[in-house]
């Protein structure tokens, strides 16, 4: 027979357990959470999804957000409009998503304030021809200033023509990137602020175009496949310091292609340029004319 005494009379309270949101609005919530105006930073580094939603950004201080973290995550596709509410954003830091095969051709639509793009790493980024980097991926980083691409395997460079504010180029140790010669003759007429570009360790089998790369200071080009240097090359890029060559497998070399490099105040042993066979060029093409 129960117990009627008035203490276990008494009806037992059920705990009450707070529903799980799901993960899409729990991680939306927890960025919110995380980014004050002291940090404004969207912070996924070493996340494990897989994928996005679209609207993972989409919470109130959004557009206050000038730094995005996603380093060594698992990311294997991002959405088109991930950062269509990020109107302050002036670093994406991608560096080493290793599963991230391509961007969206307007992922980066809107960014006007972007100044740093870090991709480092990303080894799978545009290998394949279907997954290669769509043309319009830098459209409208009028404000960009530092794009890192090292140790990508991509093949092919989307169009850099409105890039007018970047200084720096870095995209070493790729050992992928080809360029076709109508490539090589525009492909950085663009870069008119342009201070440093390194190319090294890719298959460019041609120096590309420099003309209005008026700023430019350092190129790096070593350990590509170029096997002839041709008159007019290294023209236009009036303050070029640093060039270097070795490594490539040239066979000729224009006798006027280096006119100028007492005025560009390249000194030889930057420019280490050898034959194919490992020997150095003479300086019948003025190579030894620095001093």
């Amino acid at each position: 027979m129960p117990c009627l005494c008035p203490a276990c009379a008494l009806p037992v309270p059920i705990p009450f357990v707070t529903p799980v949101p799901p993960l899409r609005h729990s991680l939306r919530n927890q960025l919110a959470l995380a980014c004050t105006s002291s940090n404004p930073t969207s912070d996924l580094h070493s996340c494990n999804l897989e994928c996005l939603d679209s609207n993972a950004f989409d919470f109130p201080g959004a557009s206050h957000v000038t730094t995005v973290n996603m380093q060594y995550s698992n990311f294997a596709e991002l959405p088109v409009e991930l950062l269509k509410k990020m109107t302050s954003l002036v670093k994406f830091d991608g560096q080493y998503l290793t599963n991230l095969k391509t961007l969206p051709a307007r992922f980066f639509s809107g960014q006007t304030q972007l100044k740093v793009l870090n991709l480092r790493g990303s080894t799978n980024l545009g290998a394949q021809e279907d997954t290669r980097l769509p043309d319009g991926l830098f459209q409208g980083l009028t404000s960009l200033e530092d794009l890192t691409l090292e140790n990508c395997q991509y093949k092919h460079l989307p169009d850099m023509s409105g890039l007018t504010a970047l200084k720096t180029f870095f995209s070493p140790s790729g050992g992928q990137l080809h360029m076709s010669d109508e490539e090589s003759e525009s492909k950085f007429d663009g870069l008119v602020s342009t201070e440093a570009v390194a190319l090294t360790d890719q298959s460019l089998t041609r120096v590309p175009s420099i003309k209005n790369m008026k700023s430019l200071v350092s190129l790096w080009l070593e350990s590509n496949k170029i096997t002839k240097i041709f008159p007019g090359d290294f023209e236009g890029a009036t303050r070029l310091t640093v060039l270097t060559l070795g490594g490539n497998k040239i066979v000729s070399v224009a006798a006027a292609a280096f006119v100028n490099l007492a005025v560009f105040r390249v000194k030889p042993e930057e420019l280490n340029l050898t034959k194919s066979d490992g020997t150095p060029f003479q300086d019948q093409y003025g190579i030894g004319a620095y001093s």
